[in-house]
């Protein structure tokens, strides 16, 4: 059986907003004990998408972000618990203002999933 799930986004900022709720969304899972760090490592955190978020030139905090999400939170979390809360109290922060900057319930709503 094949399934197809199909995101279809053209416009950088919305790139940028689909992807900045992708990341929200998988530190909650996680937070939830819905996903594991390393599944949010397969699925996201991966030099695969920093290669692409690059070479799409997307916002330097989620360039950032993924590169944390990659390298650091992962040792954080087997090592230091407390450090590893704060950074991603940090990552959500950083995405709920970057979010709340891309004024997405403005304007003309796109539709992502086609």
């Amino acid at each position: 059986m094949i399934i197809n799930f199909r995101v279809e986004i053209t416009d950088k900022e919305e790139i940028e907003t689909f992807y900045s709720i992708l990341i929200l969304g998988c530190i909650t899972a996680i937070r939830e004990g819905l996903l594991t760090w390393d599944q949010a490592e397969e699925r996201l955190f991966s030099p695969n998408t920093l290669t692409k978020i690059e070479k799409l030139n997307l916002h330097s905090t989620l360039i950032e972000i993924t590169n944390q999400g990659m390298m650091e939170l992962n040792f954080l979390q087997r090592l230091n618990a407390i450090g590893y809360e704060k950074s991603m109290d940090d990552i959500v922060n950083l995405l709920k203002t970057f979010i709340k900057e891309q004024k997405i319930s403005k304007g003309e709503w796109k539709h992502w999933i086609k």
